[in-house]
C-alpha cells in the first residue's frame, strides 16, 4: 500500500473532520484518515483519485448502503440504461445527484419513496421504517410466505468500496 497526497480534493473525515489522505492498496484507491490509529476513518476514491461522493460518519455510510440496496430492487445496477433512468429520478426527486452525496435528512426521505415504490411493485403495503419494531399484538414482521418470488430474490451484492477499506490497517 502506497500513500500519495490527494490534497486537491481537500478530503475532510466524515468521523473526526481531520484532513484525510489518498491511499493505494490492493484493492484500489481510497482515502484514509491522517489521524489512523486513533480515527479509522475511510472514504473511497476513483482511479483518478477523485472522491466517491462526500465522507461521512459510519451511520450515514450506512444508511447510504441501505439507499443504495434499495434502488438497486427497482433498478438494475449492471444495465446502464436502467442507471441512467434511477439517476435521472434521483435529480428529480431530491437536490443530490448521487447517494453519496447526501446526508441523513434527504437519504430518510428517499429510502422511504424508495420502499413506497418497491410495496407498489410488489403489490403490497410500504415496508415498515427499519427502525421500528413490529408490535406483536397487532401485526406479525412479514415472512417468506407473504413475499412474492421477485421479493424473495432481492438479494444485493455488498457495500461500497469505502466499505471495503473500512476495517484495513494502515
Amino acid at each position: 500500500m502506497t500513500d500519495t497526497d490527494g490534497s486537491e480534493y481537500n478530503v475532510k473525515c466524515g468521523e473526526c473532520g481531520a484532513p484525510m489522505r489518498l491511499r493505494d492498496s490492493r484493492f484500489g484507491r481510497f482515502y484514509g484518515c491522517t489521524r489512523y490509529p486513533d480515527c479509522k476513518g475511510t472514504h473511497g476514491a476513483h482511479p483518478d483519485g477523485a472522491p466517491m461522493g462526500v465522507p461521512a460518519d459510519k451511520p450515514t455510510k450506512q444508511m447510504r448502503r441501505t439507499v443504495h440496496d434499495l434502488a438497486g430492487r427497482l433498478w438494475d445496477w449492471d444495465d446502464p440504461a436502467a442507471k441512467a433512468e434511477m439517476y435521472s429520478w434521483l435529480r428529480g426527486f431530491t437536490e443530490s445527484r448521487h447517494i453519496g452525496e447526501m446526508l441523513m435528512p434527504e437519504l430518510r426521505r428517499v429510502k422511504a419513496e424508495l420502499e413506497r415504490m418497491i410495496a407498489v411493485a410488489v403489490g403490497g403495503q410500504p415496508a415498515a421504517a427499519q427502525d421500528d419494531e413490529p408490535n406483536p399484538a397487532t401485526e406479525q414482521p412479514p415472512g417468506p410466505a407473504d413475499m412474492d418470488d421477485a421479493a424473495l430474490n432481492d438479494e444485493m451484492p455488498n457495500g461500497t468500496l469505502a466499505e471495503e477499506f473500512e476495517d484495513l490497517p494502515f
